[in-house]
């Protein structure tokens, strides 16, 4: 049903009516969109009023409104709609124009539902005025990026499409305060745009060559051109988060960045899953692929993540070993109650003062990285009772006493090699001659192993001048197998031939 009755110009019937009336009551009611005029699908209500004022009571089931060069998603459907509100014209600096109030809209779908309430007022010279709020009463997290504006840059709302992966939103709240045509507001002078909700059960995938965040219990906030994720509560694997903020601060500008900072505590084998599953494994140079531990750890992270430019991404963090037993390889010994700090960004590391104990003694290293290679250097004292899980019950049963010794380690550049040294000075032997010795003496013994092509091994022992031997071994899906190699006493063994 429609009554319209209107009055144009005197001469100019094609203009805009300088006078109307209307009293309409449509029901399925739609139209296509044309170019900034929004369309309309399966809407019914009433519409009564005239030039000065009015009201409207809008309501639809699957109903909804088009936009498409306003949301990336153009087609906005609800499975419940309902407006109600009026119209009023109003003299302004600009000229008489019309403000529209929104008294009640409820607007739901599987997406979310919301209420919203305020204005809009029409301006001749842009997109008009906007002082709108509303409450969202849920949500689903991967959908949130629907309903964001595409004036925000295509990075933020790309990585809020592949980011998102999980998450319900119970509650929330958003405010849109003045010119739409300074939108979105790089400052409080432009307008207000905030966004608050508090998010459940969250999963965030901040970057992909990192483990996703899961289990995320916090905020989600957009103020202006900022928007960020800040938790208490969530995890990465077992690993317990804190103190998380996932942050772009400014979406608007043309190389978004992406800060991801938090801190975690939890068993150690947790943290050592995140090294080897993110690039903070290269590196280390691949120090902890077949490293395991027990215990805890704690971790705090630092990265920034041009999203048009992920492989400029840097990083930084401090990884706190606390008491911790580790076993770094199945060739090396295990490393009891390590005690230290371990700081580290995309290239480097640093351990200036880690301390544990080694082979039942106590021991001291520190790690850096030179000339793109990380390099541990260790000195401490080792027990010969310690010494039965590598040379055996029946040998070590005839060694006695204690020794001090000092090692090194590189790696990278595929150039991995290891030295380690001791005087045996304390180290009293009751091995059949030439291996003999009493604690007093001074007979050095050297250690030395180097990676080869192919992923073989060349490893050497001198002990003293009384006996030294080489060899090499080569892989083999249960170890390594002696290739070739040579033992000789009393003179410096030489590798064989091939």
């Amino acid at each position: 049903q429609l009554s319209l009755d209107w009055q144009t110009p005197a001469g100019n019937p094609r203009a805009l009516p300088t006078t109307f009336k209307i009293d309409a009551r449509f029901t399925a009611l739609g139209w296509a969109a044309q170019g900034a005029r929004p369309g309309a699908n399966n809407l019914s209500g009433l519409l009564a009023g005239n030039e000065e004022k009015g009201s409207y009571q809008i309501s639809g089931n699957h109903a909804g409104f088009d936009f498409p060069d306003v949301f990336a998603d153009p087609a906005l459907r609800f499975e419940k709609l309902n407006l109600r509100g009026g119209w009023k014209r109003e003299k302004g600096s600009g000229g008489e124009n019309y403000l529209i109030e929104i008294a009640e809209a409820l607007l739901s779908n599987a997406d979310l539902t919301a209420n919203v309430y305020g204005s809009y007022r029409l301006d001749n010279k842009g997109p008009g005025i906007a002082d709108l709020h509303g409450k969202v009463l849920r949500a689903t997290g991967p959908r949130v990026q629907r309903y964001l504006p595409t004036v925000i840059n295509a990075g933020t709302h790309e990585w809020l499409r592949s980011s998102i992966l999980r998450g319900e939103v119970d509650s929330g709240s958003f405010s849109l305060q003045g010119d739409l045509a300074s939108f979105p507001f790089k400052s409080a002078r432009d307008g207000i745009f905030q966004v608050r909700a508090h998010v459940r059960g969250g999963q965030l995938r901040y970057d992909s060559d990192y483990p996703m965040i899961e289990d995320i219990d916090g905020e989600l906030l957009m103020d202006g051109v900022r928007l960020e994720v800040r938790s208490d509560k969530a995890r990465i694997f077992g690993a317990q988060l804190h103190k998380v903020k996932v942050t772009i601060p400014d979406y608007e500008t043309s190389d978004e960045l992406l800060e991801v900072n938090g801190e975690a505590q939890g068993p150690a084998s947790e943290f050592i899953r995140f090294v080897n599953f993110s690039p903070v494994s290269e590196t280390l140079e691949g120090m902890a692929e077949e490293m395991t531990a027990s215990g805890d750890m704690r971790l705090k992270l630092n990265l920034k993540i041009p999203l048009r430019r992920p492989q400029n991404t840097t990083a930084g963090g401090r990884l706190s070993f606390i008491n911790n037993t580790v076993f770094p390889a199945p060739d090396l010994p295990r490393i009891e109650q390590m005690n230290g700090l371990l700081d580290f960004t995309e290239r480097s590391i640093s351990a200036p003062n880690m301390t544990a104990r080694i082979l039942g003694g106590g021991a001291s290293a520190t790690a850096t990285t030179e000339n793109n290679q990380v390099r541990v250097r260790g000195r401490g004292v080792f027990q010969a009772a310690a010494l039965e899980a590598w040379l055996g019950k029946e040998v070590a049963d005839r060694l006695n006493g204690q020794a001090d010794w000092r090692g090194e380690i590189y790696l990278g550049g595929g150039k991995n090699r290891l030295r380690f040294e001791s005087s045996l000075v304390g180290l009293e032997s009751r091995l059949p001659a030439p291996i003999k010795k009493t604690a007093a003496k001074n007979l050095p013994f050297v250690f030395e192993q180097q990676a080869m092509s192919g992923g073989g091994k060349w490893s050497s022992l001198q002990y003293g001048s009384v006996a030294s031997a080489v060899w090499t071994s080569l892989p083999t899906t249960s170890g390594f197998r002696l290739e070739r190699g040579e033992l000789r006493f009393g003179d410096k063994a030489r590798l064989p031939a091939e």
